[in-house]
């Protein structure tokens, strides 16, 4: 059995109809197909109204692939270095953040430098882990894409 045969017809319905004791009901089936190409039957149809298009199909198909590859071998590591800085700032700001606290802590009540120090540790926490939890999601986005082979040379346009 081919591929063309397991795939149902596109679009296509069956109807029966059959008696019963009180009259008649009807059967309906229907099946849908759904990807990024034509079904193989509207792509025969395309070929027979102009020879070649399957070829131009898949090559643009093939094309649209190479591209998104591309663009996300560019961006992901985009993306990893912002997500690095980001973490880097934050870093930098809990350092200035209690220094702050400690120049407070001498001139307020004491209280004061506490609840600084208590709220900006929290959210310091906070912004970490989320940081932490989208670098690490574009690490694994970033293995992905490396793990496709090299565009060649004749496939860039």
């Amino acid at each position: 059995m081919n591929e063309n045969e397991r795939l149902p017809k596109a679009d296509s319905r069956e109807t029966t109809t059959a008696p019963s004791q009180s009259g008649s009901f009807l059967a309906q089936a229907s099946y849908f197909y759904s990807s990024n190409l034509p079904h193989p039957d509207h792509l025969d149809r395309y070929e027979k109204l102009y020879p070649g298009a399957a070829e131009i199909v898949f090559k643009r198909f093939e094309q649209q692939g190479l591209h998104r590859q591309s663009l996300e071998k560019e961006v992901v590591p985009a993306q990893l270095r912002n997500a690095r800085l980001g973490i880097y700032v934050q870093g930098f700001s809990v350092l200035v953040y209690a220094a702050a606290a400690v120049v407070t802590s001498v001139f307020t009540p004491p209280w004061v430098p506490v609840s600084m120090a208590a709220i900006y540790g929290i959210t310091t926490v906070v912004i970490y882990c989320y940081g932490r939890g989208k670098q690490a999601d574009l690490l694994k986005a970033q293995r992905a894409a490396e793990a496709f082979p090299k565009i060649p040379p004749d496939k860039q346009e």
